[in-house]
C-alpha cells in the first residue's frame, strides 16, 4: 500500500511571518524523500473547513495584529470546535507563535484584558510588556535532544494542570526566569514559540512529527534515515552560539 500524510496549513497568508512557510515546505520535503506523498492544502480563515482526512494541521506564526485579525473569523467559522474535534482524534497540530496563541483558551493583555481564544489546547497565553527577542534553546526530554530557535514574542504560555510543554529553556533570554517551560506538548500536538523556521534547524523534531501522524494513520510506520549534514550543522551552530 503507498503511503501519504496529508499536510493542511490554516491562513498561510496571514500566519507566516519570521519564515515560518519554511516548516511547511520542510515537512513535505521530508516526506517525499522517503518516497512517501504528501498532498497539502491550504484552509482559510472563513472557510467550512473539514479536518477528517488531515494527518498534520499547520499554524504559523504572525503578528499580533493579525492574530487579532484572525480570531473573529474564526469564530465566526466554526474554526474552534473543528480543530478541538481533530486534536482529541489524535490528528497531529504543529503551531508557532501567533498560531500557538490562537489555539490556546484565552489572551490577557498586559493590562489585564482577557480575550477568549479558540480553547483547542488547554492553556492560557499572558502577554508581558516586554518583547522576548534573540536566539534560544530548549532542550526536550521525549527527543533526548536540544531544539534551536529564534524567540521573538511578547506572549507567556500559561499551562494548565499537567499538561507539558514542549521542553525546557536552557539558553536564551526568558520573560520570566523562573518559569523555564517553553511550548506546549498535548495529546498530537506540537507547539512552539521558536522561530527562525524551527523545523529545518531541528530535524529530529520535524521526523518526530511526521512519525506520530504516519503511526496514527497506519500502525507500522518507519522513516528512513535522511542525510542531515546541512540540517545538523545549521543546528550545532545555534548550539554554540
Amino acid at each position: 500500500m503507498d503511503k501519504i500524510i496529508n499536510i493542511t496549513e490554516l491562513a498561510p497568508g496571514r500566519l507566516s511571518s519570521g519564515g515560518d512557510r519554511g516548516n511547511t515546505l520542510c515537512l513535505i520535503k521530508r516526506i517525499r524523500d522517503r518516497g512517501i506523498e504528501a498532498v497539502y492544502k491550504v484552509v482559510e480563515a472563513e472557510e467550512d473547513a473539514d479536518f477528517s482526512s488531515s494527518d498534520i494541521i499547520i499554524l504559523g506564526g504572525g503578528s499580533e495584529k493579525a492574530r487579532g485579525e484572525l480570531l473573529p473569523l474564526l469564530k465566526a467559522s466554526g474554526m474552534g470546535e473543528k480543530l478541538r474535534v481533530a486534536v482529541m482524534a489524535g490528528t497531529v497540530i504543529f503551531a508557532v507563535g501567533a498560531g500557538f496563541e490562537l489555539l490556546g483558551e484565552s489572551i490577557i493583555s498586559p493590562e489585564g484584558e482577557k480575550t477568549s481564544a479558540l480553547s483547542v489546547l488547554p492553556f492560557d497565553t499572558k502577554e508581558e510588556k516586554n518583547r522576548m527577542t534573540g536566539n534560544g534553546v530548549v532542550f526536550s526530554e521525549e527527543l533526548g535532544e536540544s531544539i534551536v530557535g529564534f524567540f521573538n514574542h511578547a506572549g507567556r504560555s500559561i499551562l494548565h494542570g499537567g499538561v507539558a510543554p514542549l521542553g525546557l529553556i536552557t539558553e536564551g533570554s526568558e520573560l520570566m526566569p523562573e518559569d523555564k517551560r517553553e511550548g506546549l506538548r498535548f495529546k498530537n500536538a506540537f507547539c512552539t514559540y521558536l522561530r527562525g523556521p524551527v523545523l529545518p534547524k531541528n530535524p529530529a523534531l520535524a521526523d518526530l512529527i511526521i512519525k506520530t501522524a504516519g503511526e496514527r494513520k497506519y500502525g507500522a510506520f518507519t522513516l528512513e534515515p535522511l542525510k542531515d549534514d546541512e540540517e545538523n550543522n545549521a543546528h550545532n551552530a545555534l548550539l554554540r552560539w
